[in-house]
């Protein structure tokens, strides 16, 4: 994620955040998120072992360290290590979706920003993802980004009994392998004494 913002007017003492939305064919591994050490990762819960069909939709909101001091236009790159899940076979691909991020703004003076035609886009988060208190940020609307799908491989429902039927016929006879090897040898070892 490269992301530049630009304004006329200076940024004085503001914050920037994402919120991205990480639909349940996903998850983000946040102990990898340690490695980012110019970004909070407000909390959020990923059950990393659980399927497709267990788990739900989450919203993630990342906050930058770096304040906007005293700028006219600020860059940024942010990588977001996401990861996909299991799918049940459905003899199909599945197709996750992850929404373009939303770019939140928060300046402690917001008066320099807001005017009466921004209020639609303010939008209530933590202030600074710390989960403590709550601010207004300002959404800001990325231009260059959309929607990104990934094509999941899934397993052919139809060949279950086949799979199953040599999987079960494999074991039994891996069985009784060992179980004769086992009787060849007691007896071997009965005769030796």
């Amino acid at each position: 994620l490269d992301v530049s913002i630009g304004s006329s007017n200076r940024f004085m003492d503001c914050l920037i955040a994402y919120k991205f939305s990480i639909p349940a064919g996903a998850y983000v591994d946040l102990d990898s998120l340690k490695d980012y050490p110019l970004h909070i990762c407000a909390e959020a819960s990923f059950d990393v072992e659980a399927s497709r069909e267990k788990s739900k939709n989450t919203p993630l909101y990342i906050c930058s360290k770096r304040g906007l001091r005293k700028n006219f236009v600020y860059k940024e790159h942010f990588e977001l290590p996401i990861h996909l899940r299991y799918h049940a076979a459905t003899g199909k691909d599945a197709v996750v979706t992850i929404p373009a991020p939303q770019l939140l703004l928060r300046c402690m003076e917001n008066s320099t920003f807001i005017t009466s035609h921004c209020k639609k886009y303010l939008f209530k988060a933590s202030c600074d993802c710390s989960n403590k208190s709550y601010c207004e940020w300002l959404t800001i609307p990325f231009l260059e980004y959309n929607a990104v799908q990934f094509k999941v491989p899934t397993g052919n429902a139809s060949s279950l009994k086949f799979v199953l039927f040599i999987t079960i016929f494999v074991v039994i006879c891996c069985t009784v392998t060992i179980i004769i090897a086992t009787m060849k040898n007691v007896v071997k070892v009965k005769k030796i004494e």
